[in-house]
Protein backbone atom coordinates (compact mmCIF):
# COMPACT_ATOMS: atom_id res chain seq x y z
CA UNK A 1 0.00 0.00 0.00
CA UNK A 2 0.81 3.72 -0.62
CA UNK A 3 0.11 6.58 1.67
CA UNK A 4 0.14 10.10 2.31
CA UNK A 5 1.58 10.60 -1.46
CA UNK A 6 3.12 14.60 -2.33
CA UNK A 7 4.46 15.74 -5.64
CA UNK A 8 7.63 14.18 -4.91
CA UNK A 9 7.32 11.60 -2.05
CA UNK A 10 5.36 8.53 -0.88
CA UNK A 11 4.94 6.26 2.17
CA UNK A 12 4.94 2.58 1.18
CA UNK A 13 3.81 -0.03 3.43
CA UNK A 14 4.62 -3.68 3.45
CA UNK A 15 3.47 -6.66 5.28
CA UNK A 16 6.10 -9.46 5.64
CA UNK A 17 5.34 -13.38 6.20
CA UNK A 18 7.97 -14.08 8.90
CA UNK A 19 11.28 -11.83 10.16
CA UNK A 20 12.96 -10.47 7.15
CA UNK A 21 15.22 -8.09 5.47
CA UNK A 22 13.62 -6.35 2.80
CA UNK A 23 14.05 -3.30 1.32
CA UNK A 24 11.53 -1.15 -1.58
CA UNK A 25 12.46 -1.33 -5.26
CA UNK A 26 10.68 1.28 -7.20
CA UNK A 27 10.34 2.75 -11.00
CA UNK A 28 8.44 4.40 -13.53
CA UNK A 29 8.55 1.75 -15.56
CA UNK A 30 6.05 -1.93 -14.94
CA UNK A 31 9.00 -3.95 -15.97
CA UNK A 32 11.05 -2.10 -13.23
CA UNK A 33 14.04 -1.08 -15.17
CA UNK A 34 16.23 1.97 -14.44
CA UNK A 35 14.43 0.79 -10.80
CA UNK A 36 15.80 2.92 -7.75
CA UNK A 37 16.21 1.14 -4.07
CA UNK A 38 15.50 2.05 -0.44
CA UNK A 39 17.67 1.53 2.59
CA UNK A 40 17.04 -2.04 3.33
CA UNK A 41 15.30 -2.69 7.00
CA UNK A 42 14.30 -6.07 9.07
CA UNK A 43 10.92 -6.42 9.90
CA UNK A 44 9.93 -8.38 12.49
CA UNK A 45 7.25 -8.98 15.67
CA UNK A 46 8.04 -5.79 17.00
CA UNK A 47 5.48 -4.15 14.55
CA UNK A 48 3.70 -7.22 13.57
CA UNK A 49 5.70 -8.00 10.65
CA UNK A 50 4.97 -4.65 9.23
CA UNK A 51 7.03 -1.99 8.15
CA UNK A 52 7.12 1.35 6.07
CA UNK A 53 9.73 3.05 3.05
CA UNK A 54 9.54 6.83 2.45
CA UNK A 55 10.34 7.33 -1.18
CA UNK A 56 11.48 10.90 -1.51
CA UNK A 57 12.88 12.66 -4.92
CA UNK A 58 9.69 11.45 -7.06
CA UNK A 59 8.81 13.40 -10.29
CA UNK A 60 5.22 15.03 -9.64
CA UNK A 61 2.13 14.24 -11.72
CA UNK A 62 3.74 10.57 -12.24
CA UNK A 63 3.28 6.87 -12.20
CA UNK A 64 5.67 4.50 -9.92
CA UNK A 65 5.57 1.28 -9.28
CA UNK A 66 6.75 -0.42 -6.64
CA UNK A 67 7.73 -4.25 -4.67
CA UNK A 68 9.74 -5.61 -1.32
CA UNK A 69 12.29 -7.19 -1.91
CA UNK A 70 13.70 -10.14 0.08
CA UNK A 71 16.99 -12.19 -0.16
CA UNK A 72 16.70 -11.12 -3.79
CA UNK A 73 12.54 -12.26 -4.32
CA UNK A 74 10.03 -9.50 -5.15
CA UNK A 75 7.43 -9.72 -3.65
CA UNK A 76 3.82 -8.25 -5.08
CA UNK A 77 3.87 -5.36 -7.69
CA UNK A 78 1.75 -1.39 -6.18
CA UNK A 79 1.26 1.26 -7.92
CA UNK A 80 0.94 4.76 -6.94
CA UNK A 81 0.55 8.43 -8.98
CA UNK A 82 2.38 11.33 -7.08
CA UNK A 83 0.30 14.68 -6.99
CA UNK A 84 0.63 17.12 -10.19
CA UNK A 85 2.01 20.50 -9.66
CA UNK A 86 -0.98 21.95 -11.77
CA UNK A 87 -4.50 22.00 -11.66
CA UNK A 88 -6.30 19.22 -13.64
CA UNK A 89 -9.16 17.06 -13.77
CA UNK A 90 -8.86 14.77 -10.98
CA UNK A 91 -11.25 12.17 -8.69
CA UNK A 92 -10.76 10.13 -5.65
CA UNK A 93 -12.95 7.85 -3.64
CA UNK A 94 -13.99 7.45 -0.13
CA UNK A 95 -15.61 5.07 2.32
CA UNK A 96 -15.20 3.86 5.89
CA UNK A 97 -16.12 1.08 8.68
CA UNK A 98 -15.93 -2.16 8.17
CA UNK A 99 -15.56 -4.89 10.08
CA UNK A 100 -13.93 -8.29 8.72
CA UNK A 101 -17.74 -10.28 9.44
CA UNK A 102 -18.63 -8.32 6.30
CA UNK A 103 -16.02 -9.69 3.62
CA UNK A 104 -15.68 -9.93 1.04
CA UNK A 105 -14.87 -6.61 0.68
CA UNK A 106 -16.70 -6.28 -2.39
CA UNK A 107 -17.07 -2.50 -2.23
CA UNK A 108 -13.46 -1.81 -3.44
CA UNK A 109 -13.50 -3.91 -6.80
CA UNK A 110 -16.43 -1.46 -7.27
CA UNK A 111 -13.93 1.42 -6.44
CA UNK A 112 -11.08 0.23 -8.47
CA UNK A 113 -13.31 0.29 -11.55
CA UNK A 114 -13.63 4.13 -11.56
CA UNK A 115 -9.56 4.06 -11.46
CA UNK A 116 -9.37 6.49 -8.86
CA UNK A 117 -6.20 9.12 -8.38
CA UNK A 118 -6.37 8.24 -4.34
CA UNK A 119 -8.45 6.73 -1.95
CA UNK A 120 -10.10 8.81 1.50
CA UNK A 121 -10.52 6.32 4.24
CA UNK A 122 -12.30 8.16 6.58
CA UNK A 123 -12.31 5.66 9.71
CA UNK A 124 -13.69 2.42 11.86
CA UNK A 125 -10.29 0.42 9.84
CA UNK A 126 -10.90 -2.44 12.23
CA UNK A 127 -13.34 -2.94 14.73
CA UNK A 128 -11.19 -4.52 17.36
CA UNK A 129 -14.30 -3.91 19.96
CA UNK A 130 -16.51 -6.24 17.88
CA UNK A 131 -18.08 -8.46 18.95
CA UNK A 132 -18.01 -7.30 22.04
CA UNK A 133 -17.17 -10.59 24.13
CA UNK A 134 -14.11 -11.16 22.68
CA UNK A 135 -12.50 -7.36 23.02
CA UNK A 136 -9.36 -6.74 24.62
CA UNK A 137 -7.73 -3.65 24.67
CA UNK A 138 -4.07 -5.06 24.46
CA UNK A 139 -1.92 -4.79 21.17
CA UNK A 140 -2.11 -8.49 20.03
CA UNK A 141 -6.09 -8.30 19.93
CA UNK A 142 -5.84 -4.98 17.79
CA UNK A 143 -3.11 -6.35 15.65
CA UNK A 144 -4.89 -9.31 15.23
CA UNK A 145 -8.10 -7.50 14.14
CA UNK A 146 -6.27 -4.81 11.48
CA UNK A 147 -4.86 -8.47 9.96
CA UNK A 148 -8.34 -9.58 10.13
CA UNK A 149 -9.58 -6.97 7.95
CA UNK A 150 -6.42 -6.55 5.61
CA UNK A 151 -6.95 -10.12 4.62
CA UNK A 152 -9.25 -9.57 2.16
CA UNK A 153 -7.70 -10.15 -1.27
CA UNK A 154 -10.40 -7.77 -2.55
CA UNK A 155 -9.10 -5.03 -0.27
CA UNK A 156 -5.38 -5.90 -1.01
CA UNK A 157 -5.72 -5.51 -4.66
CA UNK A 158 -7.60 -2.04 -4.24
CA UNK A 159 -5.20 -0.99 -1.56
CA UNK A 160 -2.20 -1.59 -4.52
CA UNK A 161 -3.83 0.11 -7.12
CA UNK A 162 -3.73 3.92 -6.22
CA UNK A 163 -2.64 5.99 -2.86
CA UNK A 164 -4.33 6.19 0.59
CA UNK A 165 -4.96 8.95 3.06
CA UNK A 166 -6.44 7.24 6.41
CA UNK A 167 -7.79 8.90 9.48
CA UNK A 168 -9.19 6.80 12.61
CA UNK A 169 -12.79 7.17 14.77
CA UNK A 170 -13.87 5.04 17.77
CA UNK A 171 -13.41 1.99 16.67
CA UNK A 172 -9.71 1.63 16.08
CA UNK A 173 -9.77 1.35 19.91
CA UNK A 174 -13.30 1.41 21.34
CA UNK A 175 -16.60 2.07 20.97
CA UNK A 176 -17.23 5.65 21.64
CA UNK A 177 -13.74 6.42 23.23
CA UNK A 178 -12.70 9.99 24.12
CA UNK A 179 -9.85 11.82 25.17
CA UNK A 180 -10.12 9.58 28.96
CA UNK A 181 -9.91 6.46 27.81
CA UNK A 182 -6.61 4.53 29.21
CA UNK A 183 -6.06 2.36 25.71
CA UNK A 184 -5.77 5.22 23.60
CA UNK A 185 -1.85 4.81 22.90
CA UNK A 186 -2.66 1.43 22.16
CA UNK A 187 -4.91 1.64 19.65
CA UNK A 188 -3.28 4.35 17.49
CA UNK A 189 0.48 2.80 17.46
CA UNK A 190 -1.25 -0.25 15.88
CA UNK A 191 -3.37 2.00 13.80
CA UNK A 192 -0.01 3.67 12.81
CA UNK A 193 1.67 0.30 11.96
CA UNK A 194 -1.03 -0.64 9.26
CA UNK A 195 -2.39 2.94 8.27
CA UNK A 196 1.34 4.85 8.18
CA UNK A 197 0.71 8.67 8.19
CA UNK A 198 3.06 11.72 8.12
CA UNK A 199 2.14 13.95 10.81
CA UNK A 200 3.86 16.27 12.88
CA UNK A 201 4.24 13.85 16.13
CA UNK A 202 3.27 10.69 17.37
CA UNK A 203 0.38 11.50 19.10
CA UNK A 204 -1.19 13.95 16.26
CA UNK A 205 -3.30 12.10 13.21
CA UNK A 206 -4.80 15.25 11.69
CA UNK A 207 -3.01 16.76 8.98
CA UNK A 208 -3.44 18.67 5.14
CA UNK A 209 -2.94 17.95 2.03
CA UNK A 210 -3.45 19.58 -1.26
CA UNK A 211 -4.46 18.23 -5.06
CA UNK A 212 -2.98 20.52 -7.25
CA UNK A 213 -3.87 24.36 -7.04
CA UNK A 214 -7.96 22.37 -7.20
CA UNK A 215 -8.68 21.50 -3.69
CA UNK A 216 -7.20 21.24 -0.20
CA UNK A 217 -8.06 18.12 2.34
CA UNK A 218 -8.18 18.86 5.60
CA UNK A 219 -8.70 15.73 8.15
CA UNK A 220 -9.63 15.54 11.16
CA UNK A 221 -8.86 13.65 14.06
CA UNK A 222 -12.49 13.83 15.88
CA UNK A 223 -11.62 11.32 18.87
CA UNK A 224 -8.10 11.95 20.59
CA UNK A 225 -9.10 15.14 22.03
CA UNK A 226 -13.07 15.39 22.45
CA UNK A 227 -14.30 16.03 25.71
CA UNK A 228 -16.68 13.16 26.81
CA UNK A 229 -20.34 13.45 25.32
CA UNK A 230 -21.84 13.35 28.26
CA UNK A 231 -20.63 16.66 29.23
CA UNK A 232 -23.07 19.41 29.07
CA UNK A 233 -22.39 21.44 25.62
CA UNK A 234 -21.17 25.00 25.73
CA UNK A 235 -18.04 26.39 24.75
CA UNK A 236 -15.60 24.23 26.50
CA UNK A 237 -17.57 20.90 24.97
CA UNK A 238 -15.34 20.20 21.83
CA UNK A 239 -14.76 17.33 19.49
CA UNK A 240 -11.41 18.41 18.46
CA UNK A 241 -9.59 20.26 21.19
CA UNK A 242 -7.96 23.91 20.99
CA UNK A 243 -4.76 23.42 19.31
CA UNK A 244 -6.62 21.07 16.60
CA UNK A 245 -9.47 23.95 16.23
CA UNK A 246 -7.56 26.60 15.72
CA UNK A 247 -5.15 24.77 12.92
CA UNK A 248 -8.73 24.07 11.21
CA UNK A 249 -9.11 27.76 11.19
CA UNK A 250 -6.25 28.68 10.16
CA UNK A 251 -6.26 25.73 7.34
CA UNK A 252 -9.29 27.45 6.27
CA UNK A 253 -8.70 30.97 5.81
CA UNK A 254 -5.32 29.94 4.16
CA UNK A 255 -6.74 28.24 1.74
CA UNK A 256 -6.63 29.25 -2.07
CA UNK A 257 -8.05 26.26 -3.68
CA UNK A 258 -11.34 26.69 -5.26
CA UNK A 259 -12.45 23.92 -2.99
CA UNK A 260 -11.70 23.01 1.00
CA UNK A 261 -12.76 19.58 1.70
CA UNK A 262 -13.10 18.65 5.40
CA UNK A 263 -12.64 14.98 6.31
CA UNK A 264 -14.58 13.99 9.73
CA UNK A 265 -15.01 11.00 10.94
CA UNK A 266 -18.53 11.63 12.16
CA UNK A 267 -21.06 13.80 10.70
CA UNK A 268 -20.79 17.24 11.38
CA UNK A 269 -24.37 18.52 10.59
CA UNK A 270 -27.75 16.08 10.39
CA UNK A 271 -29.65 14.55 13.87
CA UNK A 272 -27.53 11.44 13.99
CA UNK A 273 -26.99 12.04 18.13
CA UNK A 274 -24.76 13.02 20.67
CA UNK A 275 -21.27 11.15 19.35
CA UNK A 276 -21.43 13.06 16.23
CA UNK A 277 -21.94 16.86 15.20
CA UNK A 278 -25.21 17.21 17.19
CA UNK A 279 -23.56 16.52 20.69
CA UNK A 280 -20.86 19.29 20.30
CA UNK A 281 -23.32 21.91 18.80
CA UNK A 282 -22.03 24.77 20.10
CA UNK A 283 -18.22 24.11 18.72
CA UNK A 284 -20.25 23.15 15.28
CA UNK A 285 -21.75 26.40 15.26
CA UNK A 286 -18.60 28.19 16.35
CA UNK A 287 -16.85 26.39 13.21
CA UNK A 288 -19.86 26.97 10.97
CA UNK A 289 -19.65 30.90 12.50
CA UNK A 290 -16.24 31.32 11.46
CA UNK A 291 -16.48 29.90 8.28
CA UNK A 292 -19.31 32.41 6.92
CA UNK A 293 -17.82 35.54 9.15
CA UNK A 294 -14.44 34.89 7.12
CA UNK A 295 -16.39 34.55 3.71
CA UNK A 296 -14.79 30.91 3.20
CA UNK A 297 -16.23 29.41 0.34
CA UNK A 298 -16.23 26.10 -1.66
CA UNK A 299 -16.26 24.23 2.06
CA UNK A 300 -17.38 20.11 1.46
CA UNK A 301 -17.60 17.93 4.75
CA UNK A 302 -16.99 14.69 4.00
CA UNK A 303 -18.09 11.73 6.81
CA UNK A 304 -18.41 8.30 7.60
CA UNK A 305 -19.64 6.50 10.86
CA UNK A 306 -23.35 6.43 9.81
CA UNK A 307 -23.44 3.41 7.50
CA UNK A 308 -25.81 5.26 4.47
CA UNK A 309 -25.28 7.48 1.83
CA UNK A 310 -26.40 11.31 1.72
CA UNK A 311 -26.23 14.90 0.64
CA UNK A 312 -26.77 17.59 2.95
CA UNK A 313 -27.18 21.13 1.57
CA UNK A 314 -25.76 24.16 3.17
CA UNK A 315 -29.88 25.40 3.57
CA UNK A 316 -30.98 21.97 5.31
CA UNK A 317 -27.79 21.42 7.41
CA UNK A 318 -29.34 21.56 10.46
CA UNK A 319 -32.78 20.47 10.21
CA UNK A 320 -34.81 18.80 13.09
CA UNK A 321 -34.71 15.05 11.27
CA UNK A 322 -34.01 13.62 8.20
CA UNK A 323 -36.03 11.49 5.84
CA UNK A 324 -34.40 8.50 5.98
CA UNK A 325 -33.33 7.09 2.62
CA UNK A 326 -34.62 4.03 1.13
CA UNK A 327 -32.41 0.66 1.47
CA UNK A 328 -31.82 0.51 -2.03
CA UNK A 329 -31.54 3.94 -3.28
CA UNK A 330 -30.62 4.10 -7.11
CA UNK A 331 -27.22 4.89 -8.65
CA UNK A 332 -26.34 8.65 -8.39
CA UNK A 333 -23.51 10.43 -9.64
CA UNK A 334 -23.00 13.31 -6.85
CA UNK A 335 -21.55 16.46 -8.40
CA UNK A 336 -20.11 18.99 -6.17
CA UNK A 337 -20.33 22.76 -6.35
CA UNK A 338 -18.94 25.74 -4.24
CA UNK A 339 -21.17 27.01 -1.21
Amino acid sequence: MSTDVTPGSALVWLSADRERRLFVQFAKQADFSGARRTEEKRVGPGSDFTTTFRLKGLAPGSDYFYRGVSDGNPGAVGRFRTQPLTAKPFSFVFSADHTASRRPFLLYDSMAAQKPDFFLHLSDTAYPDWPQDEFHPDIAHYRFKHREVRADPHMQNFLAGQPTYAIWDDHEVQNGFDRTHPYIARGRQVFREYWPIVSAAEEILYRKFSWAKTADFIMLDCRSFRSPRSDEDGPIKTMLGATQKAWLKHMLAASKAPFKFILSSVPFAGPFGKDRGQGYAAEREEIRDFIKGEGIKGVIILSADVHLAIDIHRRTAFPNSLRAPSRRPPPVRCAFSPA
